[in-house]
C-alpha cells in the first residue's frame, strides 16, 4: 500500500461523470459567489453541507459510503497558484478530481518534519512551515480520472501549472480514522 495515497479505480464513468455534473451545476455556483465576495479574503476553498436539496445529486454516494460526512470542501486553484506545503488538521481527504487535474497540477508529498519546523494556523486548521524551512519532496500523484484517498497527516503541497482551474471536491469521513482505516472501508465495497 502507498503510503500517501490510493487510487478508487472502481467508479463507473458514469458515476464520475455524475459527481463531476453535479459539481458544475450545484457547487460552481456557489463558489463564484464566494470568490465575488471581497469581505473575506478568498483562498481557494469553499465549504458546503449538503442539505437535502443538493443531497438527491450525490445521495448514491453517501449511502453506498456512510462513513463520508455530508459536508465537503471545493478547492479551485486558478492557473500559477498552488497550496504550500502544508500538514491538515484531519487524517485523510477523499478527493474527486472535476477539471483541470492533470500532470502540470499534481499533488506533492514531503518527508517529515521536527515540531520546531512549523506552526498551527487557527483560521484554516492547518499547519504550515516557518519561514526559511525547506522540506524535502518524497512522493508525487496527479489526481486526474478517479477519486483518491490522500493521507493528509502527511506534508503535502498542490501547485498549478496548467492553462485552466484545478477544481476538485474534498469530502471528510463523519469520524476521524486513519488512512488504512479508510482504504479498508474503500475496498471493502468494490
Amino acid at each position: 500500500m502507498n503510503l500517501n495515497y490510493h487510487i478508487i479505480d472502481f467508479f463507473s464513468k458514469e458515476e464520475l461523470e455524475c459527481i463531476k455534473l453535479f459539481a458544475k451545476t450545484k457547487l460552481f455556483p456557489l463558489v463564484k459567489l464566494k470568490m465575488l465576495d471581497r469581505s473575506k479574503p478568498y483562498n481557494g476553498f469553499t465549504y458546503v453541507n449538503l442539505s437535502e436539496n443538493f443531497r438527491t445529486d450525490v445521495n448514491w454516494l453517501l449511502e453506498k459510503y456512510p462513513e463520508l460526512d455530508a459536508s465537503l470542501a471545493v478547492l479551485t486553484l486558478k492557473p500559477g497558484q498552488g497550496l504550500e506545503c502544508h500538514l491538515d488538521k484531519r487524517n485523510i481527504a477523499v478527493n474527486f478530481p472535476v477539471t483541470g487535474c492533470t500532470s502540470e497540477s499534481p499533488t506533492i508529498f514531503y518527508g517529515e518534519l521536527n515540531k520546531y519546523e512549523h506552526y498551527f494556523k487557527e483560521l484554516y486548521q492547518v499547519y504550515f512551515l516557518k519561514e526559511g524551512v525547506i522540506p524535502i519532496e518524497e512522493d508525487r500523484v496527479v489526481l486526474s480520472d478517479f477519486p483518491m484517498i490522500l493521507d493528509v497527516k502527511r506534508w503535502h503541497s498542490i501547485s498549478n501549472n496548467g492553462a485552466e482551474d484545478r477544481v476538485i471536491l474534498s469530502w471528510n469521513f463523519k469520524k476521524d480514522i486513519t488512512y488504512k482505516e479508510a482504504v479498508e472501508v474503500f475496498s471493502k465495497r468494490r
